[in-house]
This record gives structure tokens, sequence and C-alpha cells, in this order.
């Protein structure tokens, strides 16, 4: 697992470590399997492996992003790492043309973009 994705998990779990800012964010209303699906998507980019990982259900990854709050931010934490995570190998490709494969690249990135679409419309429909 990437280390900024380590530090991200440890936001959400509220563990911090010497030296560490403590302004770090926590979420207590986290289950154990929130927390594997949340390490298992910040590691991989997908919910189905982040459901699989955690032995759920894509309904249930729905219901607690409907449901509960602090699963809601702590996904929009580690969402935003894998948005500045694909912006930076954009970045380093526009900089090194050789690499292949821009097309996925883009590709991921926009689903990403469409994944935070729906996050932003099922928030507006609760409210």
């Amino acid at each position: 697992m990437p280390t900024d994705v380590r530090l991200l998990i440890d936001a959400v779990t509220g563990t911090v470590r010497d030296g560490e800012p403590q302004h770090v964010p926590t979420f207590r209303r986290l289950t154990p399997r929130q927390l594997v699906w949340l390490r298992a998507y910040g590691g991989s980019g997908r919910l189905g492996i982040a459901c699989r990982a955690a032995g759920v259900s894509w309904k249930a990854h729905g219901s607690w992003l409907k449901h509960n709050p602090d699963f809601r931010d702590a996904f929009e934490l580690v969402r935003l790492d894998l948005v500045q995570r694909l912006e930076n190998v954009a970045l380093a490709r526009v900089f090194s043309p050789e690499k292949c494969s821009d097309r996925l690249l883009i590709f991921m990135m926009k689903r990403l973009d469409k994944m935070a679409d729906r996050s932003a419309k099922s928030g507006e429909q609760e409210r």
C-alpha cells in the first residue's frame, strides 16, 4: 500500500504518529468492515475489489454512504487521494511523453469524476 494511502487511513482511523500534526480528522463511527473497505479501495481504486475485501455487497457501500456521515467523509478523503495520485501520473507523463497507455489514465480519471458526481448527487438527495 502506498505511504500516502497509509497516512490517509491513519487519519481515517484516528491514528496519530509521533511528529505528525494533531489536526488529523478522526472518524469514530466506522466499523471494522468499513475500515477494511477503505483500505482496499485506497490501495486499488476499485469498488468491487474493496467490497470483496470487506466481504460486503455494493449495496452495503451505498448504504454506508447514505447513512454514515463519517464513512462518507472518509470515502471522500480516500477518493480525493486517488484523484491526486492519478493527476500526478498524468503530469509526469506530460514531461515524459514516451510513456504509453494515456487512454487508460484518461479513462480512470473520468471514472473517478463520475463517481464524485454520483456521490454529490446522493448527498444532495439526503438534504
